[in-house]
C-alpha cells in the first residue's frame, strides 16, 4: 500500500530486527516432518484428527509446515484411518421441494416473549417466501395460531400440500384442519400432508428468524433489555408490562410486517444443499411457470373454510382480533 511514506530496505529490516520479527521461512525438511507425524500418530495422538496433528508439529516439534501436507503424509501412511474419518463426516442432505404452496414452514420465535410479544410465521419452502408473520400476547394459543392459517388460506384460495411445525399444542388446531381441508383431495399425500418434527429442524423458517433477530428482533431485545437495567421497566409489575405492550405492540407489528416485505421482494441467492430456484420470493411464488415448475397448492372448500372459522375464529377474543391483518 502507497501511503505516501518512503524507507529504505535497510531501515526496514533494522526495524524487524528490533522488534524481533521474521519471515516465516520456508516448510521444514520432509523427511522430519514425516518422522513427527509417526510419532504423533504412534503416541496419544492416534485418534487425532489432521488440524490437531498439524498444531501438535508446530507447537511441539517447532516445524513450519502446511495443513495440506500434513493431511497428504497422514493418507499415505495410514490409508484406513483417513477412509474412516471421511466417513465420520457430517453429509448434509439437499433440500428439494417440488414447487410453491408444497410445503409451508409454520414456527413460534420467543426471543421477545420475556416481555410479552409473541411472534408466529410460516414460510413457503419453495420460494422463500414469508406466508405470515403476526405478533401478539401469546403464540401457544392453536385457536389464535389456526386463525393465522386460516385467513392466509382464505386470501390465497388454496391450501398447501403440506404444512411442516413441531408437536406443539398451538399447533394442534392448523393440523386439525389441515388434514380437514385435504380430505377433499385425492393426490398421493392426503393422508400425510402434516409433518412433525423439533423445530431446531425446521431449516426455512429457523433460517428466517435468524434473519428477522439480526434485522429488527435484536434491537429491541437491548432496547427492553436497558429498560429493565435501568430499574425504568419492572417486569414483575403488571402495570408496566401492560403499559410495555401498549406502547411497543403496534410498533413492533409494523415493523415485522415491513421487514417481511422487504424479505419477500429482495432477491434471494444461490444455495450449496438446495434445488430450489433463485430470485425474488414473490415473484417466484406467484409466477413458477418462470422456474420450470408450477403451482402445488390445492383448491380450498368454501364450506369447510367457512365451517373452520366458525369453530376456531369465535373463539379468538375481541383485543386478538384487532393484530390479524396480515399485510403481506
Amino acid at each position: 500500500m502507497n501511503h505516501g511514506l518512503w524507507r529504505s530496505v535497510r531501515t526496514t529490516q533494522r526495524c524487524l530486527k528490533r522488534q524481533k520479527l521474521q519471515g516465516r521461512g520456508d516448510e521444514a525438511c520432509i523427511e522430519e516432518i514425516i518422522k513427527a507425524v509417526l510419532r504423533e500418530l504412534e503416541g496419544h495422538c492416534r485418534n487425532l484428527g489432521v488440524g490437531q496433528i498439524w498444531k501438535q508439529l508446530r507447537n511441539e516439534h517447532g516445524l513450519l509446515v502446511k495443513r495440506q501436507t500434513v493431511r497428504d503424509i497422514v493418507r499415505i501412511i495410514d490409508p484406513q484411518r483417513s477412509a474412516k474419518m471421511r466417513k465420520g463426516r457430517l453429509h448434509r442432505r439437499a433440500y428439494t421441494v417440488k414447487g410453491p404452496n408444497y410445503i409451508w414452514h409454520v414456527d413460534g420465535n420467543d426471543k421477545l416473549k420475556p416481555y410479552g410479544f409473541c411472534i408466529s410465521g410460516a414460510i413457503d419452502g419453495w420460494s422463500r417466501k414469508v406466508i405470515w408473520l403476526q405478533v401478539d400476547k401469546t403464540n401457544k394459543n392453536p385457536n389464535l395460531i389456526c386463525t393465522y392459517f386460516l385467513q392466509t388460506v382464505e386470501h390465497l384460495g388454496i391450501v398447501p400440500r403440506n404444512v411442516r411445525m413441531d408437536k406443539g399444542t398451538e399447533n394442534v388446531g392448523i393440523a386439525d384442519v389441515q388434514m380437514l381441508f385435504r380430505s377433499a383431495h385425492n393426490d398421493d399425500l392426503v393422508g400425510t400432508s402434516v409433518m412433525f418434527g423439533s423445530s431446531n429442524h425446521n431449516q426455512r423458517i429457523e433460517r428466517w428468524w435468524g434473519y428477522c433477530r439480526n434485522s429488527i428482533l435484536q434491537c429491541y431485545m437491548d432496547i427492553f433489555k436497558d429498560l429493565e437495567l435501568s430499574g425504568i421497566l419492572q417486569m414483575a409489575n403488571v402495570l408496566h408490562t401492560e403499559c410495555l405492550k401498549f406502547c411497543f405492540m403496534r410498533i413492533l407489528r409494523k415493523e415485522l410486517v415491513t421487514h417481511a416485505c422487504i424479505w419477500n421482494k429482495h432477491r434471494v441467492r444461490s444455495m450449496k444443499h438446495t434445488n430450489c430456484p433463485v430470485g425474488v420470493p414473490d415473484f417466484m411464488f406467484n409466477h413458477p411457470e418462470y422456474f420450470d415448475s408450477q403451482q402445488q397448492g390445492k383448491p380450498v372448500d368454501l364450506h369447510i373454510l367457512m365451517l373452520c372459522k366458525d369453530v376456531y375464529m369465535k373463539r379468538v377474543n375481541l383485543d386478538q382480533k384487532i393484530y390479524l391483518a396480515s399485510g403481506l
